[in-house]
Parts: C-alpha cells; structure tokens; sequence
C-alpha cells in the first residue's frame, strides 16, 4: 500500500470519481458548515482508537536522543466519510454521542471533495497542505504491530506514518470508511498546530441530506426549515431504514 498526494499522475482519476460517500454529523455542524462555507478536518491526535495513530504512541531515538513524534503527528488533520449508503451502526453510534441534536448524514462523491482539496489556497494561515484520500484498509491487530520495524530512515518512517493513518483493526470494518487526510505544510519553525483546520469551498458539494430515521415529523419539518433557510435547492429526506413495506395478506395452507 503507497499513499500518493492527490495531486500526483497515479491519482488524477479521483478529481473525476462519482463514488458516492456519507458522512453523519447533528444538525448544527451542518448549519455552521454550510453558513461558513467551510469543511472541517480534525487534527488526527483527535482520535479515540488507540490504533489510531499508532505510530506515535512508540519510543523514538535518533543519535541517542529522544525524538517527539507527536510534534511531526500535529501536522496531519483528516476527515472520515464511510461508502456505505445505509447503516444501522452509523446511525446508533451519532445518535448515543449527539443525543440532545438531530443527527443526519450527508452524501457527496470522492471527486467533489477532491475537488475542494485541489482547490485550496492555503487558507489555514498562508499554509500549504498536501492531501491524501483512500479507502481504509483493515488489517488484524497482530498485522498492525508486526508490520512495523526496528529502524527507519526519515523519509520511509514519513511514508510509514502516512501509510498508518489509512489503516485500521479489523473491528472497525463495518464502518466502509474513506478517508481524507490534509498534512498542513507550516511556515514557521515549531508552528503550532490547532485541533482543526477548516477548508474553504465555493460550491455546495452536498448531492443529498438524510434525516436519522427515528426523527420524529415535527423535528424533521424543523430540520427543512433551517436548512433551507441557508440552502435552498438540496433534497432532504428521512431515512427510510426503518419504514414498513406494505402489509400482504399471506394464505397458509
């Protein structure tokens, strides 16, 4: 697995790629990144599995000296959308850790969010970003550990690390996830780095809104309104993973 840039020859077919993705969020993400116009990716130290950035969790040494690999790891910040078009276990897991908000998901295509990438400007401070975007490849927690080595030289440990940020425990499988990852290129020595960075964009890369489908009518009226208020012209529905198909009359005989 080698992890290229976006913006090398080996990936230009991602600019073109209708692949479609989803991302759940509540309700008030939504508003806030719709009215700024922006797309928000985390600082990957953000991440709850301790798999997640495994790499910087190790002891490094460099001429004898200690090496902090977290100061490099704060110049990474990334976005998760899963493929899967309808899934129980997103929609539990947002619904249990935003349970005072309306929850809902938002389709989009790999090359929309390219898109958005490639045409970034630096907004986050004068920085240049270099982006990344693949699906994650899950591995057993046993293939994790004994994948990595002893030593590394500085540019194999760098494509290690960016290697690592697309792979996860074979657990976390279900999620289908795909994943966007912006290295933040900084200026300055010893920059510091914030908890996110925010990616501006010009046009609205959201092709569907899809309300949790245990939202009751009322709420889900709410959430039409306020978000045509912003954005008038994105098809909004509820989710229809829990709706009954028609009753039959079935003979036994």
């Amino acid at each position: 697995m080698c992890i290229h840039p976006i913006t090398d020859d080996c990936n230009k077919h991602l600019l073109r790629s209708k692949q479609k993705i989803y991302r759940y969020m509540p309700l008030m993400y939504l508003l806030e990144m719709l009215v700024k116009k922006q797309i928000r990716f985390n600082n990957v130290l953000s991440w709850k599995d301790p798999y997640e950035n495994y790499l910087s969790k190790h002891n490094y040494h460099k001429n004898q000296k200690k090496v902090d690999v977290r100061i490099f790891a704060k110049s990474f910040f990334g976005i998760c959308w899963t493929t899967a078009e309808e899934s129980e276990l997103m929609w539990n897991t947002y619904r249990s850790k935003y349970d005072k908000d309306i929850v809902l998901k938002i389709e989009s295509t790999v090359g929309k969010i390219v898109d958005i990438c490639l045409d970034d400007k630096g907004a986050n401070g004068g920085n240049k970003a270099f982006y990344y975007g693949y699906e994650i490849k899950y591995l057993s927690q046993e293939q994790m550990v004994t994948n990595l080595k002893d030593s590394y030289e500085f540019q194999d440990f760098y494509d290690v690390y960016l290697k690592y940020l697309f792979l996860k425990r074979d657990p976390y499988k279900d999620e289908q996830e795909y994943r966007f990852i912006a290295q933040i290129q900084v200026n300055a020595p010893f920059q510091s780095m914030p908890d996110y960075v925010q990616i501006p964009f010009s046009n609205c890369f959201i092709d569907k809104i899809v309300i949790d489908p245990i939202t009751s009518d009322i709420d889900v009226a709410y959430a039409r309104k306020v978000i045509s208020m912003i954005k008038n012209n994105i098809t909004i529905e509820k989710s229809g993973l829990y709706s009954v198909l028609p009753i039959k009359n079935i003979e036994i005989v």
